[in-house]
C-alpha cells in the first residue's frame, strides 16, 4: 500500500514537472481548505463532478464522489485516469508531498509576494 502511495506521488510530481496539469475530478467546493485554494491552476485543477472536464490534463485523479461510469467515460475520451478513486484527505496529502513544485523559494529576510516583488519596503 505504501509503495502504491509513493508511486502515485511520484506520478503526480512527474506530471507537474512536465508542465502538464493534474486534474482532481469530483472535488466539491466544500472540500477546499487554505492549502488547496492556494494551489496554482496551471499545476492542479479541481473540477466538480457536475461540470464537464474542459482542460488538457496530464493526469486525472478521481474522488469517491465520481461514479465508475464517469471514470470510464474520462478514459474513453483519452484522459489518463488513475485507476483507484481517492478520498479528499488522501488527495491533499499527495498534493502536499509535491507542493515544493509551486511554492516560491522565500528568503526569510525579504519574503516575496506572488508577483516576485519584495514585500519589504526599500530602504
Amino acid at each position: 500500500m505504501k509503495q502504491d502511495y509513493e508511486a502515485l506521488v511520484s506520478r503526480v510530481k512527474r506530471t507537474i514537472e512536465a508542465n502538464k496539469i493534474v486534474v482532481v475530478y469530483g472535488w466539491m467546493q466544500s472540500n477546499h481548505n487554505s492549502f488547496t485554494l492556494g494551489i496554482p491552476e496551471d499545476k492542479v485543477r479541481f473540477v466538480e463532478r457536475s461540470r464537464p472536464l474542459r482542460v488538457r490534463a496530464g493526469l486525472v485523479l478521481t474522488t469517491s464522489f465520481v461514479l465508475r461510469s464517469d471514470h470510464d467515460s474520462l478514459e474513453s475520451h483519452g484522459y489518463e485516469v488513475h485507476g483507484a478513486v481517492l478520498g479528499t484527505g488522501e488527495i491533499r496529502r499527495i498534493l502536499q508531498q509535491v507542493s515544493e513544485l509551486w511554492k516560491p523559494d522565500v528568503n526569510p529576510g525579504a519574503p516575496e509576494c506572488a508577483t516576485g516583488e519584495s514585500r519589504t519596503d526599500p530602504e
